[in-house]
């Protein structure tokens, strides 16, 4: 049995991020069950098909789940409790307690999370692990949109079937994730990126590294860029997307794609305008929502539902930047165009998506079956 826990980290009483706790001490509730059903000895051969019942119908009633490794690792998955790499019981309250975290980790960063010694430009790989410190989380919380509480019931045990992730659950869920890519959350201090030079004689950047546009010097947009590709890639994920479809369908109180689709460009396009690194921040997010809805427009993997929907978003998208004037006369225009081009020809259109530095652990061909 295997668990995929995210260290447990707490701030203490001076605000300081604390990783005493990083994991539980002893065998978990699960693996001292799984052991009991796998190697308990019964007197008599014949009862042990009811002592097994009985092991499982106690398991159920103290809350011990199972989820398979390949119903919780897609993007696209839908269990609201299924999930790798998070922590926590609601993982919508940790993913806001873990944005509180990193924020205060942000603060803290900088001439000491390098030894003594090291190259100035080493920072901006010791970076990436703070700046992303929420990724699993994230993912976790998204299951909550378009998701499904289901169980691998069989007939007769009691178990929960499947049942919709409820309305308010889901927009609470949608509003921790639209947090993730306020501007104010990804900006990077002035005084932080002043420590962050091009890479020292001898070290270049590796996968591990922030892929930025701006040559040797370190691209301050680079992070917000990858952070908010995967908020963004999450929502607008096309399982998820036609999950929403079909749910609101059934239940016109849950919000379906359009509701979804209209906070997210709420929170985006049509947001209040910042100043500065937070505006052209903006305009990053505002690029990658755009961008996700074309590839929901002609993604081999989107429904013809969703296709038709994020269609339409694209047309009032294209239409609403047609308003746009002043400092956001230049971006406003160019999104006219690319949706114009890739309304008439959807090849005219690269479309492609920031990769984030890969985050779970590296060098595992064949994944773990079975997670829980």
């Amino acid at each position: 049995v295997m668990d995929y826990p995210h260290p447990f980290v707490q701030l203490s009483t001076l605000g300081i991020p604390d990783l005493t706790k990083a994991y539980p001490v002893g065998i978990g509730a699960w693996d001292k069950h799984a052991i009991t059903y796998g190697y308990a000895q019964f007197n008599n051969a014949e009862d042990e098909p009811t002592k097994l019942r009985q092991i499982i119908e106690t398991g159920l009633k103290a809350g011990l789940e199972f989820i398979s490794d390949t119903d919780s690792r897609p993007e696209g998955s839908a269990h609201p409790r299924g999930h790798l790499w998070d922590s926590g019981p609601d993982p919508v309250a940790e993913l806001d307690r873990i944005m509180q975290i990193r924020a205060k980790a942000l603060d803290r960063f900088g001439t000491y999370n390098i030894r003594d010694g090291s190259a100035w430009s080493t920072l901006r790989d010791a970076l990436v692990p703070i700046y992303l410190l929420h990724r699993y989380q994230t993912e976790a919380a998204s299951k909550w949109i378009g998701g499904v509480d289901y169980s691998y019931a069989v007939k007769g045990d009691g178990q929960k079937i499947a049942e919709i992730v409820s309305a308010d659950l889901q927009r609470k869920a949608l509003d921790s994730l639209l947090r993730t890519i306020d501007p104010k959350n990804l900006l990077l201090s002035e005084k932080l990126l002043k420590l962050l030079p091009p890479n020292a004689f001898g070290l270049y950047p590796t996968r591990e590294s922030f892929k930025g546009s701006s040559g040797l010097t370190f691209d301050s947009l680079a992070p917000a860029e990858a952070a908010a590709g995967i908020t963004v890639g999450l929502i607008l994920n096309p399982q998820r997307a036609h999950r929403l479809i079909e749910q609101h369908s059934r239940d016109p109180k849950v919000d379906g794609f359009v509701e979804v689709t209209n906070r997210l460009l709420s929170a985006t396009w049509k947001a209040p305008r910042k100043n500065g690194l937070e505006a052209q921040i903006q305009e990053t997010i505002e690029t990658i929502v755009m961008q996700r809805l074309m590839s929901l427009a002609v993604g081999e993997s989107s429904s013809s539902a969703v296709r038709s929907q994020a269609h339409l978003k694209l047309e009032q998208l294209r239409d609403y930047a047609k308003t746009l004037s002043g400092q956001r006369l230049a971006s406003g225009r160019f999104a006219v165009r690319q949706i114009e081009r890739f309304l008439s020809d959807p090849k005219q259109i690269q479309i492609s998506f920031p990769e984030p530095p890969p985050g779970q652990p590296i060098g595992c061909e064949d994944p773990a079956p079975f997670s829980h």
